[in-house]
């Protein structure tokens, strides 16, 4: 699998926490850290038009 651009921003800390993810990632009781050790493994699923990533 090749990385995407997001998962370098993630590696080099650039990762903007909403309020909306905060609180969804809470409620399933998933820390931050169990989604950022994951990087080398992020797939993107869907990408939504007019969301670009620079890299």
């Amino acid at each position: 699998m090749t990385p995407c651009a997001s998962s370098k921003h993630v590696r080099n800390g650039r990762v903007l926490w909403t309020y909306h993810v905060n609180m969804r990632l809470k409620g399933r009781f998933i820390p931050r850290k169990a989604i950022l050790d994951t990087v080398e493994s992020y797939e993107i699923v869907e990408a939504y038009p007019g969301n670009t990533v620079s890299a």
